[in-house]
């Protein structure tokens, strides 16, 4: 999101952002925006879209709404106050889809319904935009399927921070990184711990290595996940910088078993020259040329442990 803000503010858009959850004035990440020349709207001066837009919705040319239950819970105060904008869904994910695959996996009958329920609210959404923005191509496709035309793609927009000091042969880590705030990241670190490691152990021993060592970060991290700390696992939690982190890892893994659009976590470990090992739904929707040869998939514990063993 923020380098979309500069991709805007370098093309001489006036950006006005309003964290609409908790209308916070985030410390340094607030004043950084600042400092681009972005209006940050925050409590107590405003705290409501509607109050905002009420005073100054006529200046707007566009809206970006970014994310389902935002676009949701504003909306119609865009459509009262900014009448002439042009309303943009910005989806991130499709969040229907994340959850309907997270209910078939887990095989709740009731979660597959309320997913169904996100599906439907999210098809209104994009009939009442008039563009709709993915990260996907695959999310893309789907909802062309469907018969909406008002859909484009604007992939994750990074960085190229590049591969630090140290070669390839001079590291040894895996890491894992994603917050616990997002349930697919949860899921997947506890498939990690004891589906995937455990196999990692075995097979490094069979062939006489020493296991590598994990690094789990990500903020929020629940207590079941410093517990597995040990030898070979190490809980991290939240870093303020990932440079550090990718500049000590061999690889990273991204067991997801589900989720949707476009993972940040491969894109910051090949951002930083570092392979990533996923499954199908990690890599799922990345455009296929350039990143084919990078691409180490498993969809199984032992096709990700033997990837890890094998890189190692």
């Amino acid at each position: 999101m923020v380098n979309l803000i500069r991709i805007l503010v370098s093309q001489r858009y006036r950006v006005h952002f309003i964290p609409q959850t908790n209308f916070a004035h985030f410390g340094r990440y607030t004043e950084q925006l600042q400092a681009k020349g972005v209006e940050c709207i925050y409590a107590p001066y405003y705290t409501s879209v509607d109050q905002y837009l009420a005073e100054r919705g006529e200046l707007f040319s566009h809206v970006i709404l970014a994310r389902l239950p935002v676009a949701e819970a504003t909306i119609a105060d865009v459509e009262r106050h900014a009448p002439h904008a042009a309303k943009i869904f910005y989806t991130v994910d499709m969040h229907g889809l994340r959850s309907e695959r997270e209910a078939e996996l887990k095989g709740d009958r009731d979660a597959i319904l309320a997913a169904r329920q996100l599906v439907a609210a999210e098809q209104r959404m994009i009939r009442r935009a008039d563009l709709t923005v993915v990260l996907s191509v695959f999310e893309e496709k789907m909802l062309r399927e469907q018969g909406f035309t008002n859909i484009e793609v604007l992939p994750l927009l990074r960085d190229v921070p590049g591969s630090g000091p140290k070669g390839f042969d001079a590291r040894r880590d895996v890491v894992f990184i994603g917050g616990f705030q997002h349930t697919p990241n949860g899921d997947a670190v506890r498939w990690l711990i004891d589906e995937i490691w455990p196999r990692v152990r075995k097979l490094a021993a069979t062939r006489g290595m020493v296991s590598p060592k994990l690094r789990i970060v990500g903020s929020q991290m629940p207590d079941w996940v410093r517990a597995a700390s040990g030898d070979d696992i190490e809980a991290v939690g939240y870093v303020a910088d990932l440079e550090p982190v990718f500049h000590e890892a061999r690889l990273s893994i991204a067991p997801l078993r589900y989720g949707a659009g476009l993972k940040g976590k491969i894109a910051t470990s090949l951002g930083y020259g570092v392979p990533a090992i996923g499954t199908g739904i990690a890599f799922e929707g990345m455009p296929g040329a350039g990143l084919d040869e990078v691409t180490l998939r498993g969809d199984t514990p032992d096709q990700l442990a033997r990837l890890v063993v094998d890189m190692m």
